[in-house]
């Protein structure tokens, strides 16, 4: 019996003692984690009102032919009479003069680009004859550090037949410490309809930090070392 609870004691002792370098072992891998989300103090750009709770605030509606309003906690853009490309955007970042008086500098944090968007059918258009085009939202990158625009990118062209809610990522890695604007531009082909595209939650995402290699090794051997001893004992 005192055999037993020898055994059992030792047992107990062995995981805690493990379970307390197991413990310590985290810490400072928490504290190397801290240090490597720290690394680049730089404040990350921000997207003004990408929600549209209220209204279009922090952002440049242009319209040729179409309109760009707010309607129920989105960004509305549409098209309107005849064929209009680019028949209404929003842009942020710029002004649409392509000056870059206020643009978004990406940095850390700014790994992705995420949004929403949906369409709705407003119609036959008679003033258009159907040419095979179909209207459509389009979503532009304008680096301004790059005035001969080879740098700019086109982040999204979604057809207005898509059905439902379509969620777009674009990485933005590769432009992090650029001067940017993001230009939502509707174009309304000549397909013989008119469509709008509702536009919400428009936001940066950060990439997760990634676990180094040795502290997933260390805390998973530690784990493991305890349960052999328990194992090892039982079994003498």
């Amino acid at each position: 019996m005192n055999g037993t609870k020898l055994d059992c004691c030792w047992v107990q002792q062995i995981y805690s003692g493990c379970r307390t370098m197991l413990k310590t072992r985290l810490f400072f891998s928490n504290l190397i984690l801290a240090a490597l989300s720290s690394a680049n103090p730089a404040v990350a750009g921000t997207i003004v009102n990408g929600s549209f709770d209220n209204d279009l605030s922090g952002w440049t509606a242009l319209t040729s032919g179409g309109s760009a309003q707010w309607e129920a906690g989105a960004a509305v853009l549409a098209g309107g009479q005849g064929a209009n490309p680019f028949a209404a955007s929003l842009v942020q970042g710029d002004d649409g003069s392509f000056s870059f008086t206020s643009p978004i500098i990406l940095s850390a944090g700014n790994d992705w680009l995420k949004f929403d968007v949906s369409f709705t059918s407003l119609g036959v258009d008679a003033l258009e004859t159907p040419s095979g085009f179909t209207d459509n939202l389009t979503l532009t990158l304008y680096d301004a550090d790059d005035i001969t625009g080879a740098s700019d990118a086109l982040i999204a062209s979604i057809d207005s037949t898509t059905v439902g809610v379509t969620s777009i990522a674009f990485d933005l890695s590769a432009f992090i410490g650029r001067s940017v604007a993001f230009s939502f531009e509707f174009n309304d082909e000549n397909d013989g309809f008119d469509y709008s595209a509702a536009i919400d939650n428009v936001r940066f995402e950060a990439s997760p930090v990634p676990v180094p290699p040795s502290v997933l090794f260390e805390a998973t051997a530690l784990a493991g070392f305890a349960v052999a001893s328990i194992r090892r004992r039982r079994n003498a």
